[in-house]
């Protein structure tokens, strides 16, 4: 079984002009006011690989004599992999052009104002209607930016395991024909996985989950080498 964990922080002073960013540069005459979180951040990632022969059958602890039993037991294998991270930050922007700078365009991208409260819920509170709290922002007046900073908006995380289960057969010793038959499944415990947010403050949705990901799968195969 092998594993690794991960904790980062990444900031960058300016956000993408032209780009694939979830956000541009507000006012490119003040770049210091777009220093924030990198559209990327993920601030902690557990990623765990294992595999697991169960101790039955051949060359095994138990039932390693042969037998109906033995051959029924015996040789399979626990594998699978596990994912768990925090979300990338979101930034709540403002359609139209309430500044008068230019609006979506490839600068003067507007952002809403904070109005101090805090941004993230109590895990017990978010729900796919109110992810975050949207009191945390409201528009700013006509003519003037937006003074919330970039990717203040925590985003949803990820909880998943992918397991499969194996048995390993041998059908010809002598001429080296085996059999893999298994069981695989993604998203083992269909876990939601929430993949995107409504950040635009005077959109329709506001703070609510946007997209979710696949649900569980399960494929049966079986695989003859020879």
């Amino acid at each position: 079984m092998s594993g690794t964990y991960t904790f980062a922080k990444s900031i960058d002073d300016a956000g993408t002009i032209g780009g694939t960013g979830r956000s541009v540069v507000q006012d490119y005459l003040d770049l210091a006011a777009e220093r924030s979180l990198s559209s990327f951040d993920m601030r902690h990632r557990l990623l765990i690989n294992h595999v697991y022969e169960l101790p039955f059958g051949e060359q095994r602890h138990w039932l390693n004599k042969g037998g109906t039993l033995g051959r029924v037991m015996g040789n399979w294998q626990l594998s699978g992999t596990t994912s768990i991270h925090s979300g990338s930050p979101y930034t709540a922007q403002v359609l139209g052009n309430l500044s008068n700078r230019g609006g979506t365009a490839a600068i003067s991208n507007l952002r809403a104002d904070a109005t101090g409260l805090p941004v993230a819920l109590p895990a017990f509170q978010r729900t796919t209607q109110e992810f975050f709290d949207t009191a945390a922002f409201s528009l700013p007046a006509a003519g003037e930016f937006g003074d919330a900073g970039r990717n203040t908006i925590p985003g949803p995380g990820l909880v998943n395991f992918n397991m499969a289960l194996d048995k390993l057969m041998t059908f010809s010793r002598e001429r080296g024909v085996r059999g893999d038959f298994r069981i695989a499944s993604n998203n083992t415990f269909n876990t939601p996985a929430f993949t995107g947010l409504a950040y635009v403050a005077n959109g329709q949705g506001f703070g609510r989950v946007t997209s979710v990901g696949t649900m569980r799968t399960v494929t049966f195969s079986l695989r003859v080498t020879f």
